[in-house]
């Protein structure tokens, strides 16, 4: 919701532009609705420990927390520096510890979406005034 209505039309000119976008984020929830389902179906598998002293509670938190500082994040650095930032972060807190993995997914899946976006499509991703 926060994406359709206050991201896209500060970052995106135009109707037009807006059409890819608005796909990503109509199939990004359709598939986090299946994932919700998924999960209410296999929630008996969850250890009654996680659950009840709220470790799953917190981490999810944190994982919004990292969520919003993203997006704040994409003003000052840009999509790509930012993107890689929060990859990054939420794959070493969610306890991914192979360094090749941490970094060379995050790398190549945004070297993909550079190519794809800026010089394919020719639709300029966000620049930072910092970088």
């Amino acid at each position: 919701m926060v994406v359709w209505f206050f991201i896209m039309p500060w970052q995106i000119g135009g109707e037009e532009e807006m059409v890819y976008p608005r796909f990503v984020v109509i199939w990004i929830g359709i598939s986090g609705l299946l994932l919700v389902a998924k999960g209410w179906r296999e929630r008996a598998e969850l250890t009654s420990d996680d659950t009840q002293n709220g470790k799953v509670l917190i981490q999810v938190g944190i994982v919004i927390i990292l969520l919003i500082s993203y997006v704040l994040l994409i003003q000052c650095l840009g999509f790509l520096a930012s993107s890689f930032l929060f990859y990054v972060t939420t794959t070493l807190f969610l306890g991914a510890r192979n360094w090749r993995t941490v970094l060379l997914a995050p790398g190549m899946m945004l070297l993909c979406v550079y190519i794809l976006l800026e010089k394919i499509l020719n639709c300029p991703l966000p620049k930072g005034y910092l970088l």
